[in-house]
């Protein structure tokens, strides 16, 4: 009894931390066939997870992968629980004669809409085809992973625009073309808000977890 008592408290404290001081848990990288990490976390670049961002934002994915020819790599991607929409990804293939296939990767972008002030949680779901081939013949195999961030977004006042001529075009659409690759996030990171859910949970936990020291100690008081 004592020993569930101490592994109870010990399970609650681990908890608290993951509610309270925010530590993400880290999902395993997409494993495909025969135990090979075809694809390495972290997926999303941008926007990163607890920044604050404003409109118009991108959604920027870049990660380490096994680029082959018989390996395709597919995604989508959903704001806040809606409609999937993908996103188009491009393979980089570095040789393996060379010794640099490891540095080998897959990235992608696409604009998002336009989205509303507050917090806002973006999920990426990868998909991996991999042809792999038999002496019975040629079989695909099929692997999913996911991740998802939390930012929030900040839209500045708008005013009434001042018409522009077209060279102020050209040059804001040059200096947009030139800063594209970089992410969009600010220096200060937001924290993701807290949802009463998991703080009922831990408020459940926290409760259940005394009445069963209490019972416990007054047992063993009693027992002379």
């Amino acid at each position: 009894m004592k020993t569930v008592l101490t592994g109870s408290w010990v399970a609650l404290l681990f908890l608290c931390l993951g509610l309270f001081l925010n530590i993400t848990v880290a999902k395993a990288d997409l494993i495909g066939f025969d135990g090979v990490v075809e694809a390495h976390k972290p997926y999303i670049i941008s926007p990163s997870n607890n920044n604050t961002y404003s409109n118009p934002l991108t959604l920027d994915v870049r990660f380490y992968a096994e680029v082959w020819g018989n390996i395709n790599f597919t995604m989508v991607y959903s704001i806040d629980g809606q409609m999937n929409k993908s996103v188009p990804l491009m393979d980089h293939y570095f040789s393996f004669v060379q010794g640099e296939h490891n540095n080998s990767y897959v990235d992608g972008s696409v604009p998002l809409p336009v989205l509303s002030e507050g917090s806002h949680t973006m999920t990426v779901y990868l998909e991996s085809a991999h042809e792999v081939f038999f002496s019975t013949g040629a079989e695909t195999f099929q692997y999913f992973d996911s991740e998802t961030v939390y930012f929030t977004l900040e839209n500045a006042v708008q005013t009434n625009p001042i018409p522009s001529t077209p060279q102020q075009e050209q040059t804001a659409t040059s200096i947009e073309n030139s800063t594209s690759s970089a992410p969009s996030e600010t220096s200060e990171p937001n924290q993701e808000p807290f949802l009463w859910l998991p703080i009922a949970i831990v408020t459940i936990a926290f409760v259940l977890v005394v009445l069963v020291t209490l019972v416990y100690w007054n047992k063993r008081k009693r027992i002379p």
